[in-house]
């Protein structure tokens, strides 16, 4: 049996500002379970809404603000709303601390359990699909990058003055992730996270 998520309304409010109107539509229960918050839940909108190419500023583009499944609660990095478009930021410091908090939050403001795992990879098919999102719109490997600086200069530090071996560092880091050499997401990948 599914247990259906509770919160502030498990619901959608969409207004169309060029035809000022506005409808409100219910959240899936399912969708709210596998894009955990705000952020998650907009990414998949967005994913969904907007046709591959899209000028930022058409009227037909969207703009989500999505508020934090965690609003309120003081959580690390869990913000109090997401406004997502085609940029998006992201907090790092999960992999820092101990993220059962995390799990424990979660499960104390929505009512459902949810493990450490399934709790990470939620986290993994979000970031999966934001860069899929983000090779549909043309980011490619040569986006993948550093500070021009860190690629030139080497460490003061290092009696050798070495720079940063970004080339080997993407090849390892797409193979872990699942992606072409071009840095774009396998079929198989989206497949093994349920995005077809």
């Amino acid at each position: 049996m599914k247990q259906d998520l509770i919160g502030p309304s498990n619901k959608l409010l969409e207004i169309d500002l060029k035809h000022r109107t506005w409808s409100v539509s219910r959240i899936d229960p399912e969708d709210r379970r596998r894009f955990l918050g705000g952020k998650g839940l907009g990414v998949k909108l967005l994913y969904e809404r907007l046709e591959p190419g899209i000028d930022p500023l058409a009227p037909a583009n969207v703009l989500a603000v999505m508020p934090g499944v965690l609003l309120g609660t003081g959580a690390p990095c869990s913000g109090r709303f997401h406004a997502l478009a085609e940029k998006h930021a992201a907090c790092l410091a999960i992999r820092l601390i101990d993220f059962s908090l995390y799990t424990r939050l979660w499960s104390s403001v929505t009512g459902v359990r949810i493990s450490n795992r399934e709790f990470l990879r939620a986290g993994e098919r979000i970031h999966l699909l934001e860069r899929y999102m983000n090779t549909r719109e043309g980011i490619t490997r040569k986006d993948d990058t550093l500070p021009a600086r860190m690629l030139r200069q080497g460490l003061n530090s290092d009696p050798h003055k070495r720079t940063v071996p970004l080339e080997p560092m993407l090849e390892a880091y797409y193979r872990e992730k699942g992606y072409t050499a071009g840095g774009i997401p396998k079929r198989s990948t989206l497949q093994r996270y349920g995005l077809n």
